[in-house]
């Protein structure tokens, strides 16, 4: 099983294994505007999928208390690297081989949000795989935790929700209580 990883003193999402240690991202759920940096390696495609996710959250949560919206823009930016320090509203995504990934966090894994706010997805997943590990990652940038099978805050892959579901944004609202 391939896991999606989000190292934050462990957390990873996706096809097996994903832990999520909240302290340190809870001040990220008061915020509602995000900048997010979009790197240009993914390509036109993956770029795509990129902002697909984004606007999932976005239409999701737009009947909320706390709608979110999202400023993409097309340049590499890497949160904790060359004098870019990443305010609690921006976080960076970018394309990476699963076997780095895996690395990373150090068990098998598609999928990393860490502790700087910069997201890696595995270059070698589908479209559609992509986008959901995408739009699983954005949650835990927004500070969600894993959910039930059929969310998108699904632990595995293999369970996890097309699309952002009515369960993942009632974990958002109660996040924003």
């Amino acid at each position: 099983m391939k896991a999606i990883a989000v190292a934050i003193l462990g957390f990873s999402v996706g096809a097996g294994v994903c832990h999520f240690a909240n302290k340190e991202r809870k001040y990220l759920s008061q915020i509602e505007n995000y900048q997010v940096y979009i790197d240009p390696a993914f390509g036109a495609k993956g770029k795509v999928e990129a902002q697909a996710a984004l606007h999932a959250w976005q239409v999701a949560t737009k009947d909320t208390d706390h709608p979110v919206s999202f400023t993409a823009i097309d340049t590499w930016k890497m949160c904790g690297q060359k004098q870019f320090t990443c305010d609690s509203n921006v976080f960076t995504i970018h394309p990476d081989t699963e076997r780095a990934i895996t690395l990373m966090y150090g068990k098998p894994a598609i999928g990393l949000t860490n502790p700087r706010n910069n997201v890696f997805v595995a270059k070698e997943l589908t479209p559609s795989k992509s986008r959901r590990v995408l739009m699983h990652e954005v949650g835990h940038i927004l500070s969600l935790q894993h959910g039930k099978e059929h969310t998108i805050m699904a632990s595995d892959i293999s369970y996890m929700a097309d699309g952002v579901t009515q369960e993942d944004v009632e974990q958002y609202k109660a996040v924003k209580e």
